[in-house]
Protein backbone atom coordinates (compact mmCIF):
# COMPACT_ATOMS: atom_id res chain seq x y z
CA UNK A 1 0.00 0.00 0.00
CA UNK A 2 2.81 2.42 0.85
CA UNK A 3 4.47 1.77 -2.51
CA UNK A 4 1.24 2.60 -4.35
CA UNK A 5 0.96 5.84 -2.41
CA UNK A 6 4.54 6.83 -3.29
CA UNK A 7 3.90 6.08 -6.93
CA UNK A 8 0.76 8.23 -6.85
CA UNK A 9 2.56 11.11 -5.14
CA UNK A 10 5.36 10.92 -7.74
CA UNK A 11 2.75 11.54 -10.44
CA UNK A 12 1.57 14.78 -8.86
CA UNK A 13 2.92 17.92 -10.55
CA UNK A 14 4.23 19.38 -7.31
CA UNK A 15 6.29 16.26 -6.65
CA UNK A 16 7.86 16.51 -10.11
CA UNK A 17 8.61 20.20 -9.60
CA UNK A 18 10.30 19.46 -6.28
CA UNK A 19 12.61 16.98 -8.02
CA UNK A 20 13.71 19.74 -10.39
CA UNK A 21 14.21 22.18 -7.54
CA UNK A 22 17.00 20.04 -6.15
CA UNK A 23 19.94 22.32 -6.74
CA UNK A 24 17.49 25.15 -7.45
CA UNK A 25 20.10 27.86 -6.96
CA UNK A 26 22.11 26.52 -9.86
CA UNK A 27 19.06 26.36 -12.12
CA UNK A 28 18.06 29.86 -11.07
CA UNK A 29 21.49 31.22 -11.89
CA UNK A 30 21.50 29.45 -15.23
CA UNK A 31 18.09 30.89 -16.07
CA UNK A 32 19.32 34.35 -15.09
CA UNK A 33 22.42 34.07 -17.30
CA UNK A 34 20.37 32.84 -20.27
CA UNK A 35 17.91 35.70 -19.77
CA UNK A 36 20.66 38.33 -19.73
CA UNK A 37 22.38 36.85 -22.80
CA UNK A 38 19.11 36.99 -24.73
CA UNK A 39 18.54 40.61 -23.66
CA UNK A 40 22.11 41.50 -24.64
CA UNK A 41 21.68 39.95 -28.09
CA UNK A 42 18.37 41.67 -28.65
CA UNK A 43 19.84 45.04 -27.65
CA UNK A 44 22.89 44.67 -29.90
CA UNK A 45 20.93 43.59 -33.01
CA UNK A 46 20.09 47.15 -34.16
CA UNK A 47 23.74 48.17 -33.79
CA UNK A 48 24.92 45.27 -35.93
CA UNK A 49 22.27 46.02 -38.55
CA UNK A 50 23.37 49.67 -38.65
CA UNK A 51 27.02 48.66 -39.06
CA UNK A 52 26.18 46.42 -42.02
CA UNK A 53 24.10 49.19 -43.58
CA UNK A 54 26.93 51.71 -43.09
CA UNK A 55 29.42 49.33 -44.73
CA UNK A 56 27.12 48.94 -47.74
CA UNK A 57 26.35 45.27 -47.11
CA UNK A 58 22.94 44.25 -48.45
CA UNK A 59 20.98 41.03 -48.68
CA UNK A 60 21.21 39.27 -52.00
CA UNK A 61 18.04 39.86 -53.97
CA UNK A 62 18.53 36.77 -56.11
CA UNK A 63 19.92 33.53 -54.72
CA UNK A 64 23.43 32.84 -55.96
CA UNK A 65 24.86 29.34 -56.20
CA UNK A 66 28.29 28.78 -54.73
CA UNK A 67 30.94 28.07 -57.36
CA UNK A 68 31.86 24.40 -57.64
CA UNK A 69 35.27 23.37 -56.38
CA UNK A 70 37.07 20.08 -55.76
CA UNK A 71 39.22 19.21 -52.78
CA UNK A 72 41.55 16.32 -52.02
CA UNK A 73 40.48 14.08 -49.14
CA UNK A 74 42.95 12.83 -46.56
CA UNK A 75 42.49 9.30 -47.93
CA UNK A 76 43.63 10.39 -51.38
CA UNK A 77 40.24 10.71 -53.07
CA UNK A 78 38.56 13.85 -54.31
CA UNK A 79 35.26 15.44 -53.36
CA UNK A 80 33.45 18.28 -55.07
CA UNK A 81 30.84 20.69 -53.86
CA UNK A 82 28.32 19.32 -56.39
CA UNK A 83 28.42 15.93 -54.64
CA UNK A 84 27.34 17.57 -51.38
CA UNK A 85 24.32 19.42 -52.78
CA UNK A 86 21.48 19.55 -50.24
CA UNK A 87 23.75 18.85 -47.26
CA UNK A 88 24.97 21.28 -44.63
CA UNK A 89 28.61 22.20 -45.18
CA UNK A 90 30.93 24.00 -42.78
CA UNK A 91 33.95 25.60 -44.39
CA UNK A 92 36.67 26.48 -41.92
CA UNK A 93 39.30 28.78 -43.41
CA UNK A 94 42.12 28.24 -40.94
CA UNK A 95 45.33 30.18 -41.25
CA UNK A 96 48.37 30.80 -39.12
CA UNK A 97 49.85 34.17 -39.70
Amino acid sequence: MADDRRAFIALLPSARVNKFRHGGKTMGRLAMVVFFVIILLLCSAPTVTAQFREAGVEKLRVAVDAPDFTLKELGGGKISLKELRGKIILLNFFATW
